[in-house]
């Protein structure tokens, strides 16, 4: 219900949900409710998401980070606080490609900085 409800962008049911302790749960489709709302671009309910405890680093089976995520959808601000949050800088898929080689295949060049700078 997490994920549907942020896909539909019903703020107000994914409110409801998220007095849920847990909100990692309801992986459905292969990704987290994190990465559903970077997906949609809703930073500020990425933001409230990661407030009420998601997990930075949780990916599903088939998905990228939230990290990654952010860098394909190119939410710079949101980068930079998963980093801050403590997103794992340095991670590697499962075809070995690092936060920092998606960032050069984007082409965002202020990611690329900003990832360098903090020890990418």
């Amino acid at each position: 219900p997490l994920i549907v409800a942020i896909n539909k962008g019903k703020e107000g049911i994914v409110k409801v949900l998220l007095d849920n302790p847990n909100v990692n749960i309801n992986m459905q489709d292969d990704y987290t409710p994190l990465v559903a709302a970077i997906k949609i671009g809703n930073e500020a309910l990425a933001k409230e998401l990661i407030e009420r405890g998601a997990d930075v680093n949780l990916k599903a089976k088939k998905c990228y980070s939230p990290l990654v995520t952010a860098i394909i959808y190119e939410m710079e601000s949101l980068v930079q606080y998963l980093i801050e949050k403590g997103a794992d800088i340095n991670e590697k898929d499962v075809n070995g490609d690092t936060p920092l080689s998606t960032a050069r295949l984007i082409g965002n060049e202020a990611i690329i900085k900003y990832l360098i700078e903090h020890g990418a």
